[in-house]
């Protein structure tokens, strides 16, 4: 039982044994771990922790910051569209080709003719602005459909 006492660091165990009454200053010294050796392993530990918080309080911040951005974005409006006219950009044989079509643009993923590559088949990898400066329709940017290694 005392044992466990003195474990916790409790000086009071020697009065409570029947021994000399508590004696402050000596059962400090006696309980206190030693101190850290100036350039020891604890002075070092304590040191990586320290330039670890601090880290941490840095990435902290910088995600902080890269939420807001975020969420401003995710406010901000969204680029409007010539509703009634949209681009058509896939690879063909010879390069490129680029060919306005009637209505909005298909969603990505969908799939669509094309009538000038002699009704080849393309898959739409996304939609965004025109590639041509000062135009206001979107394009949806095409791929060969079955892309090669693609399941039907």
């Amino acid at each position: 039982m005392t044992t466990n006492r003195a474990r916790r660091g409790n000086g009071s165990w020697l009065a409570e044994a029947g021994g000399s009454p508590p004696r402050p200053r000596l059962e400090e010294h006696l309980f206190r771990p030693p101190p850290a050796e100036e350039g020891g392993p604890a002075a070092g530990l304590a040191a990586e922790l320290r330039r670890q918080a601090a880290e941490l309080i840095r990435v902290d911040a910088d995600l902080a910051r890269q939420a807001a951005r975020v969420a401003a974005l995710e406010r901000a409006p969204r680029r409007r569209y010539d509703p009634g006219r949209h681009l058509l950009f896939a690879p063909v044989a010879t390069g490129y080709s680029m060919v306005e079509a009637i209505g909005p643009p298909p969603a990505a993923g969908s799939r669509v003719a094309f009538a000038n590559e002699g009704e080849r088949r393309f898959v739409v990898l996304r939609v965004g602005p025109s590639p041509l400066p000062v135009d206001g329709r979107a394009c949806a940017f095409l791929e060969p459909w079955p892309v090669e290694g693609a399941r039907p």
